[in-house]
């Protein structure tokens, strides 16, 4: 007589015998897995802070004349271009300015700057030159003045590199905030045209005019990533680039001796953003 086993019927129709443990079916694999890409959210924070200067702060906008001179320089070569015309300081001085409060005139298609009223131009250059080297009390100013963003934030990256981290890396992970755009407006107690000797090709000199700022503070507030940057570094990255570093022209950087600062401890405020996700 023939053996007979019994079995059972699953429910996909196939035959388990007695004894025998159904196995499970095979994990569907990633095809993507080896080369998938895993962004981790983003954590960004606001660090604040008030910078105070320990030397005279210089700073050399590039204005509406200096373009137009530069623009000059690139055009057609004749009798008339190499014409030197009569030095104008107090205009040089006023065109090397930020200045934050300078409202389009659209019938001129200029933006004049309202410091000229502050320093009264004449179009006179001795009367003017006059004018310009008589400092004057930031009480008196009705107009804004600033400095570039771009010097606080690449003065913290050659801190960085000082220090052993990659210049790029925190490049792209902190940003200088401003109302203004690209300028930060600047509180000081003095303002007064500076008179600089520079060299110009081998055997020439030049005299060169700028507005210089003493005893001089900004407030500062930073966007960065918090999981790559916190605030103890940015402290750290200010402070060496104050001291080290220096902002906008004359820097110890470059040589000079302005432009030093040094950070307010007691003024650091620190936030994560809402839109942390």
């Amino acid at each position: 007589m023939a053996a007979v086993t019994t079995a059972k019927v699953s429910k996909n129709g196939s035959k388990v015998t007695k004894g025998q443990t159904k196995k499970a079916p095979p994990s569907r694999k990633d095809p993507f897995e080896k080369t998938r890409i895993v962004i981790p959210a983003m954590k960004k924070a606001i660090y604040k802070a008030t910078l105070y200067g320990k030397t005279d702060l210089i700073v050399h906008a590039l204005g509406p004349k200096a373009k137009k001179k530069l623009l000059d320089s690139m055009g057609p070569k004749n009798a008339a271009s190499k014409v030197r015309p009569p030095k104008d300081p107090a205009a040089e001085y006023f065109d090397s300015m930020y200045i934050l409060n300078n409202e389009f005139d659209f019938k001129t298609g200029e933006r004049p700057n309202p410091h000229m009223k502050d320093q009264p131009y004449t179009g006179n250059i001795d009367v003017d030159y006059e004018t310009i080297m008589r400092p004057i009390r930031y009480e008196d100013c009705t107009a804004i003045h600033g400095v570039a963003c771009a010097g606080i934030r690449l003065g913290m990256v050659r801190a960085a590199k000082s220090c052993g981290a990659v210049m790029t890396d925190t490049n792209c992970n902190i940003r200088v905030e401003s109302p203004y755009g690209n300028e930060l407006p600047i509180k000081f107690e003095t303002l007064v045209s500076g008179e600089v000797p520079v060299k110009v090709g081998k055997n020439q000199t030049d005299l060169r005019y700028r507005p210089h700022y003493s005893n001089w503070s900004l407030d500062i507030a930073i966007t960065h990533q918090s999981e790559i940057i916190g605030p103890e570094e940015l402290t750290q990255l200010l402070r060496n680039a104050g001291e080290f570093v220096g902002l906008s022209e004359w820097r110890n950087e470059k040589g000079g001796q302005y432009g030093a600062y040094e950070v307010d401890l007691n003024s650091i405020q620190y936030e994560l953003t809402k839109d942390n996700t």
